[in-house]
C-alpha cells in the first residue's frame, strides 16, 4: 500500500506536466491555424532583412499573400549599405511566386507553379571573389524544379564589368503551357560593348519543354533554336539542343544529362562549320582572326569516371593570327575509348614547317585521380622558320629554331623537359648568333595536405646561353644564366654578360611565399659584380657614344617582404666619352630599411676639377631626401665635349664653384636648403667677360637671396630676391653699363613660393601679388598691370604705407 501511494504521488506531477506541453502545442498549433497569415509574413519579413544586412544591403518592401501556397513582393527596394556591397540598386514593383508546398511530399518538379516579375531594375557591381575553401564532396544532380508558368515584364538589369557593362534592358518574357509565348529585349550590351536592340523571339513552353526560336540579334547573328527539354525532369533527365548562325558559320550543340551515381551521365555532340574568327569580335574574343573550317565533337560517359568516358574530335583551322602569330594551319585529332585518351598527331604549320604534338593518358576510375593518372605527351619541331610566323608582330622575330619536349607522368610523379635552339636569330636591330634553352621541371602529384602551396614538391631547373649578341652599337660574346626552384626557393646562379676580359656577373634568391603571386611581397636578394678592363670593347665600331676606361664595382640588395638593406661601390678609371675624360670616379653607399645612403659620390676631371655628392633618399611615403652637391672647376673648357655633343660649337671658359645643400621630397622640394656659386672670367660663345655670384637659401617658409649678381663685359645686373606667401619681390635692382648707371628699381609678382614642385599652380588665381601684410591695393592693380617692368617704362613698389610709384628709372 505504501508503495502503491508513493508511486502515485510521483505519477501524477508526470501527468500533469504532459498534458501542459500538449495544450501548449495545441495552442500554438491553433494560433498558428487562425493567424498564421500576419505571423508567418512577419517572420519571412525580418529572415530576409536580417540576411541583406549580412551582405551590407538594405531591404524595403511589403509581403502579401499566402505562406501556404504564394507569396507577392510589393515595392521592393535595395539600397547598398556599404561600397562593397555587390548591389548598387534594385527596384521591383511587382514579384510573385506561387508553388505547392505539399508537392515536396511527391516529386519536387511540381513545387513552382508560377514566377512573374514586373517592373523591375537591378545595378549589380560583382565584387573580386574570395578564395572559399574546398566544399565538401556533394552529388551533383539537375535543378530540382521547373515553374509550371513564367511571366516578366519590363525587367532590366546592369552587371558592372569592363570595358562595357552587361544590360539587358526592358526584357520580356511569357512562358504558358496554354499559348505560345514571345521573347523581346529592348537593348542587349555585352562587356565588349556590342550591343543590339529589338531583339524578339517566338517561345513555346507545353510540359516543362521550352523552346526558343528565330532569334535575331542582329544581320550577322541569329539563333534559330534554343531548346531546354526538362519534360522527363521526374526521370532525373535533361535534355538540350541549340543551333546558332553567325554569318555563314553554323555552331550546332545538343545533348542529355542524367543523374546517375552522384554525378551526371552526359550524352552530348556538338559541331562548327565555317566559322570566321573575326566574327567573335563581338564577344569580346579580341585580336585574332582566321577560319575555322570543321570542329566536331562528340562525347558519352559519367562526369565523375573518366574510365567510361567515349569520345572523339577534330579541328581544322586555317590562316590563323593571334597577338602577332600567324600560322597557315592547325590540325588536331583526339578520341577517348576503352579507359585511354589519345591525342593523334597535331600539326601547326607554317610555310613548310611544323610543329607536331602527340600524348596518350590513362582514364582512371575517378575524376580526382586524372591529373596523376600515368600519361605521355611529346612536342617536336625541326627547322621552323620563324620570320613567316613573326610576321604580324611589332618587330618580327627572323631565323629558324628546333624545340623539342616531353611530358611523363608515372607512379603519381611528373616529370617535363622542354630544350630550345636557334641559330641567327634577329628582331630589329637585336642579334643572336646562337641561342640554345633548357628546361626541366619534377612535381610530385601525390595529394597534399589542405592549405599546401602550388609549389610544395616541386623542382624546376634552367638553363640559358646565348653567343655573338648585338643591339645597336652594343655587343656581347656571351650571356649565360642558370635558374634553380626547389620547394619555394628560386635561385639565380651565375648570370653573366661576357665580352672579351670584360664580365658582369649576378647572382641572387627568392623565397616564393604561399599564399600571395606579389612579386613584391618575395623575401628576396640580389648581388652584383662589375668588372670591366676596358668598357670600349663593349661598342663595336669607334662610335661618338662609345665610353672607354675602366670601371669595377659590386652590389648587394637583400629583401624580406618589407625592407630593403644592402651597400654598394663603383670604382672607375680613365673614363672618356666624347672627348670628356673622367679620370676617376668613386661611388660608395647603403641602403638601410629602404633609404638610400649615398656616402660619396665624386668624379675627378684632372688632378683639380671635381664634383662631389652625398645625399640619402628615402623610397617609402613621401619619398624625402636629403642632398650636398659641391663642383670645383677651375677651367670651364674641360666641359667643353658636353657642349659640342649637344651641337653647340661655341667657346666655354671660366672657373666655377657651386655648395648646394637641401632637404625635401618629391611632392615638396622646398622644404629646406641654400645654394652659393660663383662665375669668374667666363665665356660662353660670344659673350665674353662672364661673371655670377649667387648666395641664396629657402624653407617651406620663403625664399632669401640677399646677393644675386650677373655681368659679362658689356653689362652688369644685381638685385635682392625674395618670395614669401603669394609674392615675389625683386628689390634693390641695379643694371650697369660699364661705368654709367644704367636703370635701378624693384617689382613685385604674384607667385606663391609654397607651390614650387607641387601640382598647385604657382601663381594665385586672382592674380594679386599681396600677401597678408596689408599691402596698398592700388599699388598691386599697379604691379599687375606692369608685371613685365624691364619691357615696361613704370613699375610698383609694394609698401605697407606706400602706393605704387615708378620702379624702373634711368639715371
Amino acid at each position: 500500500m505504501l508503495v502503491e501511494d508513493d508511486q502515485e504521488e510521483h505519477s501524477q506531477p508526470k501527468g500533469k506536466r504532459r498534458r501542459r506541453v500538449w495544450i501548449s502545442i495545441g495552442i500554438i498549433l491553433a494560433l498558428l491555424v487562425v493567424f498564421h497569415r500576419p505571423i508567418l509574413l512577419a517572420t519571412i519579413h525580418w529572415f530576409a532583412v536580417r540576411a541583406a544586412a549580412k551582405e551590407n544591403l538594405k531591404l524595403d518592401f511589403r509581403l502579401e499573400g499566402s505562406v501556404l501556397g504564394g507569396i507577392t513582393i510589393r515595392n521592393l527596394h535595395i539600397t547598398p549599405l556599404k561600397p562593397e556591397a555587390q548591389v548598387e540598386s534594385g527596384d521591383a514593383n511587382y514579384i510573385r511566386a506561387e508553388y505547392d508546398l505539399f508537392s515536396l511530399l511527391g516529386n519536387k518538379a511540381d513545387v513552382v507553379e508560377l514566377i512573374e516579375v514586373r517592373e523591375a531594375h537591378f545595378v549589380i557591381k560583382p565584387q573580386p571573389a574570395v578564395k572559399p575553401s574546398p566544399p565538401p564532396k556533394e552529388a551533383t544532380s539537375l535543378p530540382g524544379f521547373f515553374p509550371q508558368r513564367v511571366l516578366i515584364k519590363g525587367v532590366s538589369v546592369t552587371v558592372r564589368n569592363k570595358p562595357s557593362d552587361l544590360v539587358l534592358e526592358d526584357f520580356n518574357l511569357e512562358l504558358n503551357p496554354r499559348a505560345p509565348g514571345a521573347l523581346s529585349v529592348a537593348k542587349l550590351q555585352l562587356p565588349s560593348g556590342q550591343n543590339w536592340s529589338g531583339v524578339t523571339g517566338i517561345t513555346s513552353y507545353t510540359d516543362r519543354n521550352l523552346f526558343f526560336r528565330d532569334i535575331a540579334l542582329g544581320e550577322r547573328t541569329k539563333i534559330p533554336l534554343v531548346n531546354l527539354d526538362a519534360s522527363n525532369i521526374r526521370a532525373h533527365t535533361f535534355g538540350f539542343k541549340i543551333d546558332v548562325a553567325i554569318d555563314e558559320a553554323s555552331l550546332r550543340a545538343e545533348g542529355q544529362l542524367m543523374e546517375e551515381a552522384r554525378s551526371l551521365r552526359v550524352k552530348a555532340e556538338a559541331t562548327v562549320h565555317n566559322l570566321s574568327l573575326a566574327s567573335l569580335q563581338q564577344f569580346g574574343v579580341e585580336g585574332m582572326a582566321g577560319k575555322v573550317e570543321n570542329v566536331s565533337f562528340d562525347f558519352s560517359g559519367l562526369l565523375s569516371s573518366p574510365k567510361t568516358w567515349a569520345s572523339s574530335g577534330a579541328a581544322l583551322i586555317n590562316d590563323l593570327q593571334s597577338n602577332g602569330v600567324t600560322l597557315d594551319r592547325i590540325n588536331a585529332q583526339f578520341s577517348a575509348h576503352d579507359g585511354v585518351a589519345t591525342i593523334q598527331p597535331m600539326e601547326i604549320a607554317r610555310s613548310g614547317g611544323a610543329l607536331q604534338a602527340r600524348g596518350n593518358i590513362e582514364l582512371p576510375a575517378k575524376a580526382d585521380d586524372l591529373g596523376r593518372s600515368p600519361a605521355h605527351f611529346e612536342i617536336a619541331a625541326n627547322n621552323i622558320d620563324l620570320a613567316p610566323i613573326t610576321s604580324a608582330m611589332a618587330q618580327p622575330l627572323s631565323g629558324r629554331a628546333q624545340i623539342n619536349g616531353t611530358l611523363d607522368v608515372r607512379d603519381e610523379r611528373m616529370d617535363a623537359n622542354l630544350k630550345i635552339s636557334s641559330a641567327s636569330l634577329q628582331t630589329g636591330d637585336t642579334r643572336l648568333e646562337k641561342l640554345e634553352a633548357a628546361v626541366s621541371c619534377a612535381k610530385d602529384l601525390r595529394p597534399r595536405s589542405k592549405g599546401a602551396s602550388w609549389f610544395d614538391g616541386m623542382q624546376t631547373s634552367a638553363v640559358l646561353s646565348a653567343s655573338g649578341a648585338r643591339t645597336g652599337e652594343l655587343v656581347v660574346d656571351a650571356i649565360s644564366a642558370a635558374i634553380e626552384q626547389k620547394q619555394g626557393e628560386v635561385s639565380i646562379k651565375s648570370a653573366t654578360v661576357q665580352r672579351g676580359q670584360n664580365s658582369i656577373l649576378a647572382n641572387g634568391t627568392a623565397q616564393l611565399q604561399p599564399n600571395t603571386i606579389d612579386f613584391t611581397k618575395q623575401p628576396a636578394q640580389v648581388s652584383l659584380n662589375i668588372n670591366t678592363p676596358q668598357l670600349a670593347d663593349f661598342w663595336t665600331t669607334a662610335s661618338p657614344n662609345r665610353v672607354s676606361g675602366a670601371l669595377s664595382g659590386w652590389a648587394y640588395v637583400k629583401w624580406d617582404g618589407t625592407n630593403a638593406n644592402g651597400s654598394f661601390n663603383v670604382y672607375g678609371a680613365g673614363l672618356q666619352a666624347r672627348n670628356l675624360t673622367i679620370l676617376q670616379l668613386n661611388t660608395a653607399g647603403s641602403i638601410s630599411r629602404n633609404t638610400i645612403y649615398l656616402n660619396d659620390l665624386t668624379a675627378s676631371l684632372n688632378q683639380r676639377d671635381y664634383a662631389n655628392a652625398q645625399g640619402t633618399f628615402d623610397w617609402r611615403g613621401e619619398k624625402t631626401f636629403t642632398g650636398k652637391l659641391a663642383i670645383d672647376i677651375a677651367d670651364l673648357s674641360t666641359l667643353k665635349p658636353l657642349l659640342e655633343a649637344s651641337g653647340n660649337k661655341g667657346e666655354l671658359a671660366g672657373s666655377l664653384t657651386m655648395n648646394f645643400e637641401g632637404t625635401g621630397s618629391l611632392s615638396n622640394l622646398t622644404r629646406s636648403g641654400s645654394l652659393k656659386l660663383a662665375l669668374n672670367n667666363g665665356k660662353f660663345g660670344n659673350q665674353k667677360g662672364l661673371q655670377a655670384n649667387v648666395d641664396a637659401t629657402y624653407s617651406a617658409a620663403g625664399l632669401e637671396v640677399p646677393t644675386f649678381f650677373i655681368g659679362s663685359d658689356q653689362m652688369d645686373m644685381q638685385a635682392v630676391v625674395s618670395a614669401k606667401g603669394k609674392t615675389l619681390e625683386i628689390s634693390k635692382i641695379q643694371l650697369d653699363q660699364g661705368t654709367a648707371k644704367y636703370a635701378a628699381g624693384s617689382m613685385t609678382i604674384p607667385f606663391i613660393w609654397s607651390h614650387l614642385g607641387t601640382n598647385e599652380p604657382l601663381f594665385p588665381s586672382d592674380g594679386n601679388a599681396n600677401n597678408d601684410s596689408g599691402c596698398d591695393r592700388d599699388g598691386e592693380r599697379a604691379v599687375q598691370r606692369q608685371r613685365h617692368a624691364f619691357r615696361s617704362a613704370r613699375a610698383t613698389r609694394c609698401g605697407c604705407a606706400r602706393s605704387a610709384k615708378p620702379a624702373i628709372r634711368k639715371p
